[in-house]
């Protein structure tokens, strides 16, 4: 019997009764599908739920059921989400380039050498950087036959600590940055010299460096670091009690050391130690004055043997100059006039000695000073053939008014001669905004080295 068919269904169904008909030895087929009832259509399978007619040329994106997202409403977000990254980094990289050129241009040696803050409240120091109006001391030495020297440099940061900075020339002549050490009174003094440890006890051979300030309380103190220690101790200088005049300056030649007095007058410590003795500093008035209680003051050695000093000093009526120690005396005397140079009152003063040859041993003497109308350094020297009057030079323009004045005396000793060569002939001072200048004395002529960036606060105009 032929089979019965539902529309959309795979099962086989009899014909309904109400169309079969009976005859004797005859069957009768089904009748047309034309004449069936309409069947409605099956119910959606619910997987179908989810799909919902679509425009043609759209493609639908499903995600979670009932949400979708038009091809060009994809592709729209996506193109915003790139053009936000690439501006978050162009804007980045615009950013990093500025501040370079800001930090580069803060660096470079050619800055403006103009515009040095002088108001506290302006300050623009950094806490480990050089105080724009912080003093200098400077100490150094060579050894290795005189083939690799060091230096020392102190100074005062913003936040009243002393530091030290060191320069090696086995480092490429590198200086570091600035060891804090001790607190001192704002604005101290500072002076430096060096000796070897072997001079007082020949079981000893470390190199020491002693700078000379002011403490807090106004006191004169010292403190010693040997060879390459950072840390550093209290010298037996601080025993003393020594309240010099609350604006003093500070010079020293190892074994010496000078202030003024609150009066006016200069005196000296001496450092004489001989086996046994309870007490090696000597102090002694020098029956000299300065023209007010901040008197300009250096000292150096008087010749390659370091056994008599020269002390330069601001006379009352504001000629500069000096005094003569010698040995066979021990007392200091008056040597003469520096053709006639007259400082403004506690103007700044420097004072190099550097080897006229190799063998020699005489020395030749450069004084450099400031004037309180003009921002350069000017220099006087002698030589053989007497002091030479007063000059300028490229490198020693465009310090900053009132720069205090370093020059490096390197160590001598009657068993170690001052040592000769460019090297150690070296001055500081502070030329633009928080940067610490370094020159170098080249026989004939300054050469500029630039400012120290490892201690410079980088502000430059």
């Amino acid at each position: 019997m032929a089979g019965y068919y539902v529309h959309a269904d795979k099962h086989v169904l009899p014909p309904p009764p109400q169309q079969r008909r009976s005859f004797s030895n005859l069957e009768v087929g089904a009748a047309p599908f034309s004449n069936l009832p309409e069947v409605a259509p099956s119910p959606p399978r619910a997987a179908d739920t989810d799909k919902i007619a679509c425009n043609r040329g759209e493609k639908r994106v499903f995600g979670r059921r009932g949400f979708y997202i038009s091809r060009q409403r994809f592709y729209l977000g996506l193109a915003l989400v790139i053009l936000v990254v690439i501006a978050a980094v162009v804007g980045t990289a615009v950013g990093v380039l500025q501040h370079k050129k800001g930090s580069d241009a803060a660096e470079s040696p050619a800055d403006n050498p103009d515009t040095q803050t002088t108001d506290p409240a302006n300050e623009t120091s950094t806490a480990d950087a050089i105080w724009d109006q912080s003093a200098l001391g400077v100490t150094g030495w060579k050894y290795n036959d005189d083939k690799e020297y060091s230096i020392r440099l102190f100074y005062q940061d913003a936040e009243g600590y002393l530091r030290i900075s060191s320069m090696e020339s086995v480092n490429a002549e590198a200086w570091s940055a600035g060891t804090r050490f001790v607190k001192a009174k704002r604005g101290t003094p500072l002076a430096a010299s060096c000796h070897n440890q072997s001079i007082y006890d020949v079981n000893k051979k470390a190199m020491e460096a002693h700078v000379f300030y002011l403490d807090e309380n106004a006191k004169l103190q010292e403190y010693i670091f040997e060879d390459n220690d950072k840390t550093g101790y209290n010298g037996s200088l601080n025993d003393q009690n020594i309240v010099p005049a609350n604006n003093t300056r500070l010079a020293s030649y190892w074994p010496s050391l000078v202030y003024q007095n609150p009066d006016d007058t200069i005196s000296e410590m001496r450092y004489d130690c001989p086996i046994g003795a309870s007490s090696c500093w000597k102090s002694k008035n020098l029956d000299i004055k300065g023209p007010g209680p901040s008197a300009p003051l250096a000292e150096v050695p008087r010749g390659r043997w370091g056994t008599e000093s020269h002390l330069y000093y601001q006379r009352q009526d504001g000629e500069l100059v000096n005094l003569v120690f010698r040995n066979d005396t021990e007392q200091w005397t008056t040597e003469g006039l520096l053709q006639q140079i007259s400082l403004p009152t506690s103007a700044p003063l420097g004072l190099l000695a550097t080897p006229r040859n190799p063998n020699g041993g005489l020395l030749q003497f450069l004084v450099l000073y400031q004037k309180s109308d003009n921002r350069d350094i000017f220099f006087a020297w002698r030589n053989a053939e007497g002091w030479n009057a007063p000059a300028k030079d490229p490198a020693l323009s465009a310090a900053m008014k009132g720069t205090d004045i370093a020059c490096l005396a390197p160590e001598s000793w009657t068993n170690k001669m001052l040592a000769y060569g460019p090297e150690m002939s070296r001055c500081f001072f502070m030329g633009t905004k928080g940067k610490l200048r370094e020159v170098q004395w080249k026989g004939l002529e300054w050469k500029d080295l630039g400012f120290i960036r490892s201690i410079s606060n980088g502000e430059g105009e």
